[in-house]
């Protein structure tokens, strides 16, 4: 088989279409519906094509070996909601995040560890506060159960507003802030102590152009 035969064999395999595949591997559909019908010899997206689909980068790419990637380097595809600031901030107390009405809509994502990601969910960026790290428009996919460390994005609920806020964490002198990545933007920091709650760590942006 050649690199276009082994790619839709493999989409196969596993039961998705190329727009969906494109989503996950952060390309265009078009970029794999031309591998798929022009079966060039090589490709620059094989590594993340193989991740997404969860087979062996060698096989993909030359065809030797078997296509079963090994177990640690396997990646599923999940769907997330994308569900508004408002939601986000009392997402904890949401018992299943699949069931109909929770989102308008979904996005694939894809992950090493499939079972345990089942209350992930993505936001849309709104306004200019974390610019240029994150534009207005931009997905965010957050893990709430994900321990948030120095320096990690994150979303989290002040006691005082409705809607969660995203900024980065910064952990100085035992003491935690709020940083906005926006170098003009007020306040820059933000000090939180028992008047916040955390939502989740973002893990991956997905931008659109």
């Amino acid at each position: 088989m050649s690199l276009g035969q082994r790619l839709k064999h493999a989409r196969r395999l596993v039961g998705i279409g190329q727009e969906e595949l494109a989503q996950c591997a952060k390309i265009s559909q078009s970029a794999v519906s031309a591998i798929e019908r022009r079966n060039p010899e090589s490709s620059q997206f094989t590594h993340v094509l193989a991740k997404c689909l969860g087979v062996s980068a060698t096989w993909l790419a030359t065809g030797e070996g078997k296509p079963n990637a090994q177990a640690d380097d396997r990646h599923y595809l999940i769907d997330v909601p994308i569900i508004s600031w408002v939601q986000a901030g009392d997402w904890s107390q949401v018992e299943d995040p699949h069931l109909p009405g929770v989102a308008d809509e979904w996005i694939p994502f894809a992950t090493t560890r499939k079972s345990e990601n089942k209350n992930m969910y993505a936001l849309r960026v709104q306004g200019v506060s974390m610019q240029p790290a994150f534009n207005e428009g931009d997905i965010v996919i957050v893990d709430p159960d994900r321990d948030a460390k120095h320096g990690d994005y994150v979303v989290v609920r002040l006691d005082d507003d409705d809607a969660a806020t995203f900024k980065q964490l910064i952990i100085e002198g035992g003491r935690k802030f709020l940083k906005a990545a926006n170098p003009v933007w007020t306040p820059q920091l933000q000090s939180i102590n028992g008047n916040a709650t955390l939502c989740g760590v973002v893990v991956s942006r997905q931008t659109n152009f």
